[in-house]
This record gives C-alpha cells, sequence and structure tokens, in this order.
C-alpha cells in the first residue's frame, strides 16, 4: 500500500460464507542496546 512508511495490506472475502478480511501490518524498529530488530504490528479489523 506504500513504501514510506512500509505498509502492506489485504482484503479478502467468501460471498458463500460471509466472510470478509480486512488486515494491514507495518514494521517498526525496536532497538534493545546491542541490536536492532524489526517486528511487525498487524492490526485486522
Amino acid at each position: 500500500v506504500s513504501h514510506h512508511p512500509a505498509v502492506s495490506a489485504l482484503h479478502a472475502t467468501d460471498e458463500k460464507e460471509n466472510i470478509e478480511i480486512i488486515w494491514c501490518q507495518y514494521p517498526f524498529a525496536k532497538f534493545n542496546g546491542q541490536y536492532l530488530s524489526s517486528l511487525l504490528n498487524p492490526l485486522t479489523v
């Protein structure tokens, strides 16, 4: 969806079962003293 900030999104539907999924995630950096890690923060609606 976006490059800056990096955001990914997904939209899926199953009309037969009446299911709709809207999902997006964005990574964020976490610095823990000696190392840097990238974590994903998912959001499901």
